[in-house]
């Protein structure tokens, strides 16, 4: 009842406007996805209201009466108001031709311009002229009757069998024989589409009077996606994705004729004869991402009609790649991908919590962790390595089943080899003592070797050793710490987003790491580091906001850094260290959500994450511990001693930004914090004298 009150309180404030242009013979019809969210009752942020009846220049001088106009669309008849989420269209046709152009028709009926729409649940409409002289009544009436307007809420338990149609039908896109045999038929959901399309449709109480001229309320009901018209539907190739982020955002399923159409449309432009712009992809793909609850339904749907190697190579890559199944119980790199991807969806209470708290990248509260906690926490992380380990936890800790014994260990490293390799690289230890590769020495290196030959020593297998970043405000973190690109999302957008992209990549170098080993056991060694590049060609063909690109591969760099962390035990100077990896783009709260995703997306017994039960939460509990005792939860420790404190030494260049770093380095590996003693001790290293002195 929420959402008709809150949209028949936003009518009162559009009144006035609709009855002056009514006075000028138009007639405000509601359309489009405004009307399909009040029969869901989705909150409606949005109104599209289509005008007809008025020539453009008569709609531009009525709305100007009420407040300044934006000409976000003049072309297309698309206008707005000022501090008003409402957008005011004109009825119009494309016409075709190598250069087409958009034909305002103000003469249009209802009906023509609902069949312009692409699908049914899209193409109804409600009359605000009929509702504005009804308003008294209309409102007693609809804030006294039932909700129930005869279709079912897309939560509610009511749906759980269209759920389990689209589970059978979409999530065995993993294994070749069930995706080969899918089909898009009528069969897929049985007698049970049917019957419901042809069942009457009860009363509408509590939502105002309805034109539904193409069915839109039974498909709704049905759970069906049906094109409003076969022939139109395919002159724009955006609809393909469209119908893509439906399924994920409405957990609804293409009837077969639009399937057959997804399935062989041309996905270029028939005027233009060009690829679709990304921008427009990126747009739908963002929708599906934020405003979905199972967002892998899109991607299982192009897996099921054959286009997922099309679009996505690099997830279609992942398809039957095995894992060792004690760890990855759920099956192959794509259904793991999958289940963490919908897992990602669900972190709306972490991200609100950290926002509500008024710092926007500051971890969320959670409580410290009991000792036992901890131990099952780092026993719980050892899982998200997927290499061998010393100590495995059980099993059932994952699946709820029994659990299985097994004793494979790896090779046990010196204690002073083992810290002395996590001073420099943090948590790149745990790949020498886990890989049970042959001359496991390369992977580590001495201290004093490192601090030689500036961590060059067998770069092919070890990364770089930290950059140090000095900027004197906020470490090398930009204004916009952890968040990226445009104005218009919300800060909450921008980290969901960013994080979801992550988890979605975060396995897509899997497929060419892949290996049995010696000991017989599937190993993919350096999957994280391979799956750089692999993630960043993917996102480039569907954005070019840099900073994105940037963040969501330093996600998937470090995704597996907080298991390794906890279960090595490391001290905080490495979380430290990895804090400045992930800056500016990231923050370590950011990766800890992103292995939190990485360990529920390992169900094997259904196509869902696993649920944030106390094992799983432990880790990130842990490593949140950890990250702020370390006080690097939102940004990289900042440096003490900066160039401008060794100005009457040494002049500006390249020397004083290696003693800098030399200074910095001295501060995060042995604590100093005292300006003037990282400054004695920086003057008495490099025999410093003051200048013309």
């Amino acid at each position: 009842m929420q959402v008709i009150t809150s949209f028949l309180n936003r009518c009162k404030e559009l009144r006035p406007i609709i009855i002056a242009l009514k006075q000028q013979g138009a007639i405000s019809y509601l359309v489009g996805g405004s009307v399909r969210d009040l029969v869901l009752r989705v909150p409606v942020k949005d109104l599209d209201i289509e005008v007809h009846g008025v020539v453009p220049d008569v709609l531009e001088r009525v709305l100007k009466k009420f407040a300044p106009v934006s000409l976000v669309g003049k072309k297309f008849g698309v206008y707005k108001l000022a501090h008003m989420d409402v957008d005011w269209s004109l009825p119009r046709k494309d016409s075709m031709g190598r250069k087409p152009e958009v034909v305002i028709d103000t003469s249009m009926t209802i009906e023509d311009a609902c069949r312009r729409r692409d699908v049914t649940m899209n193409a109804m409409a409600i009359n605000l002229n009929d509702l504005i002289d009804n308003f008294s009544s209309n409102e007693e009436e609809l804030t006294s009757t039932p909700t129930d307007v005869g279709v079912q809420d897309m939560h509610d338990s009511s749906v759980g069998e269209s759920i389990q149609t689209i589970d059978s039908d979409l999530g065995d896109t993993c294994n070749s024989s069930v995706r080969e045999s899918v089909q898009a038929t009528d069969s897929d959901l049985g007698d049970k589409r049917n019957l419901s399309v042809q069942e009457s449709i009860p009363p509408t109480g509590g939502m105002p009077p309805i034109i539904d001229l193409f069915n839109g309320l039974a498909d709704i009901k049905a759970k069906i996606l049906r094109a409003v018209d076969e022939k139109t539907f395919v002159e724009d190739p955006l609809r393909f994705y469209r119908v893509m982020q439906f399924i994920s955002r409405f957990e609804m399923l293409p009837d077969t004729k639009l399937e057959t159409l997804c399935t062989q449309m041309s996905l270029i432009d028939p005027i233009l004869q060009k690829p679709i712009a990304r921008e427009r992809i990126f747009e739908e793909l963002k929708k599906l991402c934020l405003k979905s609850n199972r967002p892998s339904l899109g991607f299982r749907w192009l897996a099921k009609i054959g286009r997922l190697k099309e679009l996505f190579p690099e997830l279609y890559a992942t398809l039957e790649v095995p894992q060792r199944e004690d760890y990855h119980p759920e099956g192959d790199v794509f259904e793991h991908s999958m289940q963490a991807f919908d897992a990602s969806a669900q972190l709306d209470e972490f991200i609100e919590r950290a926002l509500d708290e008024n710092d926007v990248d500051r971890a969320p509260s959670i409580h410290p962790p009991s000792p036992k906690a901890s131990a099952d926490a780092k026993a719980m992380a050892d899982t998200s390595s997927d290499t061998p380990a010393a100590a495995r936890p059980d099993p059932s800790l994952r699946s709820g089943g029994p659990s299985s014994d097994t004793n494979s260990k790896g090779p046990v490293l010196s204690d002073e080899l083992c810290s002395s390799y996590r001073r420099i690289e943090g948590y790149e230890l745990w790949r020498a003592r886990q890989d049970e590769r042959p001359n496991q020495s390369e992977y580590c290196i001495h201290p004093d070797q490192s601090l030689k030959d500036g961590g060059k020593h067998n770069q092919e297998k070890t990364s770089k050793k930290t950059p140090l970043i000095l900027s004197a405000t906020g470490g090398g973190v930009s204004k916009e710490r952890g968040v990226p690109w445009d104005s218009n999302s919300s800060r909450k957008d921008k980290i969901k987003l960013t994080i979801m992209l992550a988890v979605l990549c975060h396995d897509l170098g899997k497929p060419e790491v892949t290996v049995k080993g010696e000991d017989g056991l599937l190993h993919a060694w350096d999957h994280e580091i391979k799956g750089v590049p692999i993630a960043k060609r993917m996102l480039k063909r569907i954005t070019d906001t840099t900073f994105l690109i940037k963040a969501v591969s330093k996600l998937v760099r470090h995704h597996m850094a907080p298991g390794i962390l906890l279960r090595e035990n490391a001290t905080l100077k490495a979380y430290k260290r990895l804090a400045i990896k992930c800056a500016p783009e990231v923050t370590l709260w950011q990766l800890g959500l992103v292995a939190l995703c990485d360990l529920r997306g390992r169900n094997p017994k259904g196509h869902d994450p696993l649920p944030i039960d106390s094992q799983v939460l432990q880790v990130l509990e842990l490593f949140t511990q950890k990250i702020k005792e370390a006080r690097v939860e939102h940004k990289p420790e900042e440096p003490v001693l900066l160039g401008r404190d060794l100005l009457e030494y040494v002049e500006p260049g390249p020397q004083l930004g290696n003693i800098v770093k030399a200074a910095y380095e001295i501060q995060l590996e042995e604590g100093v914090k005292d300006l003037e003693e990282l400054k004695k001790r920086i003057i008495e290293k490099f025999g410093l004298k003051v200048l013309n002195a």
